[in-house]
């Protein structure tokens, strides 16, 4: 009886055609836009290296990738905030609150809308303000921007080498 189960992966690579290897693991990462531009867009391929795992990324919000986990359309979440504050957002359905908001899809519309109205006060990432005609607002202290990789149950072996990936990348870009 063990011969068999050990004999069978066996005789199934005998049958791989030569000089083909196996196809790399597929992970699927949805979410925060922020996560994706601090560490994946630059970092991809060396995160895909290290840990031997093929990524699909679809960057969006935190908060999509929370449900794209939830409806098993993503096998990690990013997120670019505490999960207990994500999942505090999510259930209440809340959102900042400001008198004659505009709303806007993206990072580069927050620049352009603040670029073209006198007074007004955006949040995002600071690397989409670089060269651009906007003020910057500073803080005495430096905040703490938290990325985080989120997935339903146990982690598999592909994703603990996706996210020991991630932590060498990013302690390579100087991020911590």
């Amino acid at each position: 009886m063990t011969r068999r189960a050990v004999a069978v992966p066996v005789a199934l690579a005998a049958l791989a055609p030569p000089g083909r290897a196996a196809a790399p693991p597929l992970l699927r990462l949805q979410g925060s836009t922020t996560f994706d531009s601090e560490l994946m867009a630059e970092h991809k391929g060396a995160i895909e290296a290290a840990s031997g795992v093929r990524l699909d990324v679809v960057p969006n919000k935190s908060s999509l990738g929370l449900i794209a986990l939830c409806e098993d359309e993503a096998d990690l979440a990013m997120i670019s905030t505490r999960l207990a504050n994500e999942v505090e957002v999510l259930g209440a359905g809340r959102h900042v609150a400001a008198p004659d908001q505009v709303r806007v899809q993206n990072g580069p519309q927050i620049v352009r809308v603040v670029e073209q109205e006198p007074g007004a006060l955006g949040i995002t990432q600071l690397k989409l303000t670089t060269g651009q005609g906007v003020r910057e607002l500073g803080t005495p202290a430096a905040l703490e921007q938290v990325l985080l990789l989120v997935s339903l149950g146990d982690l598999t072996p592909p994703m603990l080498a996706v996210i020991n990936g991630c932590r060498t990348a990013a302690s390579a870009a100087g991020l911590r």
